[in-house]
């Protein structure tokens, strides 16, 4: 019985070291390292609230928070690409500044539709205003 696990063990280690490569697997240790601590930071933070909708109010609170500086980053990227455009006449350049202006727009709006939306539908839950 047990030689034939560690023949399976084996044949999928094998398959596993064929498919991946050893910086694949060094990036997918950083990788899942970091979710795990990311995770517990923001599980950490949201225990400081009193009850369930307060935790879940404050993660929504830090999430929406973190849209808002990525879209401010990614209109700040997208008003300069589209300055560059506008100097080398490339009609291509200019439309995906634009979209990736607009996609920014809605990432710093999200947090307003999220209030929004959970005020309207009575869960009892109200996002916090948090700063980071």
């Amino acid at each position: 019985m047990f030689t034939n696990l560690k023949q399976k063990k084996e044949a999928l280690t094998n398959k596993f070291d064929r498919f991946f490569s050893f910086d694949d697997k060094v990036k997918m240790v950083q990788a899942g390292s970091a979710l795990a601590t990311s995770l517990c930071c923001m599980s950490m933070i949201s225990m400081a609230a009193v009850n369930t909708a307060d935790i879940f109010g404050t993660l929504i609170g830090y999430i929406c928070q973190i849209f808002l500086y990525i879209g401010i980053i990614l209109l700040v990227w997208a008003v300069g690409q589209l300055v560059l455009a506008f100097k080398n006449e490339d009609a291509d350049s200019k439309s995906r500044a634009v979209m990736v202006m607009v996609c920014s727009i809605i990432l710093m709006s999200v947090g307003q539709i999220v209030k929004t939306v959970l005020d309207s539908t009575g869960t009892g839950v109200t996002v916090k205003d948090v700063t980071l």
